[in-house]
């Protein structure tokens, strides 16, 4: 591996000849992990802004969100509803609390079985999570033929998972383009149109697992309708 970049020599859509679009892509979120990386930058995620900046012009053929819900809180399902109406395919766990005051949940197998499903019908598998439980299922995605790219907070991100991804995107540079913007007239500013992901050169990292819901969800989130929705796209042959 290039130390100084993490791009592996991979032949892409572009390099081939072929415009972006004709480069199929699904998008992973681990929403648990995303959120306590969120937090640590003190940022608020803009999810349509994100899916923007991931897919890369490319032809998104899904995009999923993984996260705990609690169903003793309703008011935390707000954020979700709106995901699913701006084309997200969410899936849910309930949230389980120990006798030690913590509270996960464990969506590891499902986002597994979600990936090896799909990856017959795409070229690039974009996984925005920093957990290392994920490298084995990493290459047995890459032995079908599928690129892996992993989008994480580097020190929230198992080293492991940074090895084995064939692209790793440190999600502290995006923030720029990916927070929630607060304009005094409460509508959101709409996404640069030469947004790119930038893949950077990563130094240490320590391996990080965490999974929970986000308590606060977005203000609003219920209520808000714009044009920027995403429509889900349906299964094309293998």
């Amino acid at each position: 591996m290039n130390s100084s970049h993490l791009d592996r020599p991979t032949l892409e859509a572009e390099q081939l000849g072929f415009p972006p679009y004709f480069e199929k892509v699904a998008l992973f979120m681990d929403l648990g992990n995303l959120y306590f990386a969120a937090r640590k930058l003190n940022i608020r995620v803009d999810y349509t802004r994100m899916v923007e900046v991931l897919t890369k012009g490319r032809r998104l053929l899904r995009s999923f969100a993984y996260a705990g819900v609690d169903p003793q809180n309703p008011e935390s399902q707000g954020y979700l509803t709106w995901m699913k109406r701006h084309g997200f395919r969410v899936v849910t766990k309930h949230l389980r609390r120990f006798p030690d005051g913590t509270v996960k949940a464990n969506l590891d197998v499902e986002l597994a079985i979600d990936m090896l499903m799909i990856a017959p019908h795409i070229d690039t598998a974009v996984l925005v999570s920093g957990d290392g439980d994920f490298v084995r299922l990493v290459e047995a995605v890459q032995f079908k033929g599928v690129r892996v790219e992993v989008v994480g907070l580097a020190e929230m991100t198992a080293m492991a998972l940074i090895d084995v991804a064939d692209t790793f995107t440190e999600l502290s540079e995006l923030v720029p383009i990916i927070q929630m913007p607060h304009p005094p007239n409460g509508t959101r500013d709409a996404a640069p149109k030469n947004a790119v992901a930038a893949t950077l050169p990563h130094t240490s990292s320590d391996s990080f697992v965490a999974y929970d819901t986000p308590a606060d969800s977005e203000a609003g989130v219920q209520g808000q309708r714009d044009n920027q929705r995403f429509s889900r796209p349906s299964y094309e042959g293998k």
